[in-house]
């Protein structure tokens, strides 16, 4: 078994950022052969999810997000007095129903040293309040 974090920096309030090659080096680092690889997030402001990597999908997926949880209904948790530590201090209560909608993590297969994807799929970490500095992904395999 395997536990490593993956950590990135974002420049986007929201984007998709494939993280398939890191994972899939993780595995071929640590010669796993077969197995369950489980990858999080470790934030409720984003997400991973598998789709695939074009650049247009890319955009209409943003736009989805946009278009069925717009940024500026009034909801709840925006309304909550904002602490102090929170040096973002944004209204972001859209970020946090986008990553309920997209979930936190994804479990593939690994066969053969490989994960088990299709061809058009690509594993995504989804940034969903950003840009942020040292967003964590867990990567478990197993």
């Amino acid at each position: 078994m395997i536990k490593h974090t993956l950590s990135i920096n974002t420049n986007e309030h929201t984007a998709f950022h494939d993280i398939t090659k890191e994972i899939q080096d993780l595995i071929s680092k640590n010669n796993i052969k077969e197995g369950i690889a489980i990858i999080r997030t470790l934030h409720t402001t984003s997400s991973i999810c598998i789709s695939e990597n074009e650049e247009g999908l890319i955009k209409d997926k943003i736009n989805f997000l946009k278009l069925i949880i717009p940024e500026d209904n009034h909801y709840n948790h925006d309304t909550r007095p904002i602490p102090e530590a929170d040096k973002y201090k944004r209204k972001n209560a859209f970020s946090h129903l986008r990553a309920l909608l997209l979930g936190s993590e994804a479990t593939i297969s690994v066969e053969n040293n490989k994960l088990s994807l299709g061809q058009w799929q690509s594993i995504f970490f989804v940034e969903l309040d950003g840009p942020r500095d040292n967003r964590k992904i867990e990567v478990l395999v197993r």
